[in-house]
């Protein structure tokens, strides 16, 4: 009884086995996307690590100098659902896409061991340089003769090395090489440039039309504040149009002068005199430092602070008017009331350590009366060094770039190629 349930245990177990390994198309694993160099998947093991080396290699080689996008596919066996190996092949090559969009140079070699099938699909660019007969002859001459005897290693690269040969051809240089660069993304190019420069236009309008409504609105809300308030509330608005012009394509740059031409709007407004009633007079950047105290002028010197100077001729009266630059890095002195304290010490009293925090003094003196402020603060435990593991793995590919992930260029086939049995 034991020996006939172990029995029909491994007989349950032989017929498992064979779809567990069994493939769809999704399942592959596409080893370029996550290490440029490598342009073989091999999931079941088919091939030895030497073979998958040396043949990343070459690929890499006919990558770099063709632009041509080639990439080696070798399983036990795949999904029935698929029913053959072309329509696996073809649909593989649909879900990857390699092969420049522009010139559609990709090619697929898929090796299917337990059907002892080798199919070749190539990309519409090189259905001329790569007939069907041709890779239908390269299979058969160069691959088939070594995989009936299970060797499957020789036969992939002897195939292979076959299909550089063609594919490196001078005569072929011009109809292969692609205008974009290897590794880049699915949609760089034709219409999709259009698509995406339609869409930045799209956006930048929108920003422009977002950032004007926001200085329309703060115009509008702050009427009822004086015009120093006004100014200040448009000032903090400013750098913000300006950055958004910047990655707006320009349009939000209408925002921005508004905003500008407001702002000088509301400093040269006609003031009255609030002794005389009479109309004053804004005087002239030079004139107006006779105005001013010895803090106010080193303000203007040191661009902390701008100050416009209103005298009414009638009555003597003057008015100062303070406008902050808030992008200056002086600070109001505790002593003497002017912005003009800069950082001139920075010392650090205890060292971080990984168990314990730190404590500095940053030492802040004032250009106006020479007062020294220390500002103590605290520094951040150091963070312990972590230990990076490297993985190992082959130095020199033919493609460089290390393990910094790769994309095909969005490929597409009609189904050009062959599928050679042995």
């Amino acid at each position: 009884m034991m020996k006939r349930s172990i029995y029909i245990f491994i007989m349950m177990l032989a017929g498992v086995l064979p779809a567990l390994s069994a493939h769809k198309v999704e399942d592959i694993p596409n080893v370029h996307v996550a290490d440029r160099t490598r342009y073989v998947s091999n999931p079941d093991g088919v091939l030895s690590p030497a073979a998958v080396d040396s043949l990343d290699r070459m690929l890499g080689r006919v990558w770099q100098q063709t632009s041509a996008e080639p990439v080696v596919v070798a399983i036990d066996d795949f999904d029935d659902s698929y029913m053959d190996e072309n329509t696996f092949a073809t649909e593989l090559f649909e879900l990857w896409k390699p092969g420049k969009k522009d010139r559609d140079n990709g090619l697929l070699i898929l090796l299917v061991r337990d059907r002892r099938r080798l199919v070749m699909r190539t990309g519409y660019g090189l259905e001329g340089v790569l007939p069907d007969i041709t890779t239908a002859r390269i299979s058969r001459d160069k691959a088939v003769p070594y995989f009936k005897n299970g060797d499957y290693d020789r036969g992939m690269v002897a195939a292979t090395s076959a299909v550089a040969k063609v594919l490196t051809d001078p005569r072929y240089a011009e109809e292969l090489r692609s205008q974009y660069a290897n590794d880049a993304r699915h949609g760089s190019g034709g219409e999709d440039d259009i698509d995406l420069f339609a869409f930045m236009v799209r956006a930048g309008m929108v920003m422009a039309v977002a950032m004007l409504l926001w200085v329309i609105y703060t115009m509008v809300s702050s009427r009822k504040e004086d015009e120093q308030e006004r100014w200040r509330r448009l000032n903090d608005i400013k750098p913000v149009a300006l950055f958004v012009s910047f990655i707006g394509l320009g349009f939000p740059v209408v925002a921005y002068l508004l905003c500008v031409w407001r702002m000088k709007r509301l400093r040269d407004h006609k003031r009255q005199c609030p002794n005389c009633g009479n109309s004053m007079r804004k005087l002239d950047e030079v004139t107006d430092n006779e105005y001013l105290t010895p803090a106010q002028d080193l303000e203007e010197r040191i661009n902390s602070i701008d100050y416009d100077v209103w005298l009414c001729d009638a009555c003597g009266e003057k008015d100062v008017i303070p406008y902050v630059n808030k992008r200056s890095s002086y600070t109001v002195c505790p002593r003497c009331g002017a912005r003009a304290c800069t950082l001139t010490g920075n010392r650090i009293i205890v060292r971080p350590t990984t168990s314990a925090p730190g404590r500095g003094e940053r030492i802040y003196t004032c250009r106006n009366c020479g007062n020294r402020t220390v500002t103590p603060y605290n520094i951040a435990k150091l963070a312990a060094t972590p230990v990076v593991i490297v993985p190992g793995g082959g130095f020199g590919r033919g493609g460089g770039g290390g393990f910094s992930g790769g994309s095909f260029g969005g490929g597409m086939t009609g189904g050009g190629g062959s599928s050679v049995g042995w």
